[in-house]
């Protein structure tokens, strides 16, 4: 994704029973949220950070594949670009 960059949202929609309820709680599309992180070492690199169960972690925008769809554990995913100046 060439128009992501540091400070971006990801919205994600999850499949599992226990989303669904976080989203009927929240009055919510979504369920869970990440922001999008691209360094200055790597800048062809896109990751992104979250909170989980374990704590806060970085990954590897790559990494989505292997959780976004039918059988995984998240349904949807929705890139939401922040303007701001990032200079």
């Amino acid at each position: 994704m060439d128009q992501a960059d540091t400070g971006d949202i990801l919205l994600f929609r999850g499949n599992k029973a226990i989303t669904a309820l976080t989203r009927a709680m929240t009055y919510s599309h979504f369920d869970h949220v990440a922001v999008v992180i691209r360094f200055f070492e790597q800048p062809k690199e896109l990751f992104y950070l979250e909170a989980v169960s374990n704590g806060v972690c970085i990954k590897r925008w790559s990494s989505l594949r292997n959780i976004i769809g039918p059988n995984h554990h998240y349904a949807q995913l929705v890139f939401r670009h922040v303007e701001f100046d990032r200079t």
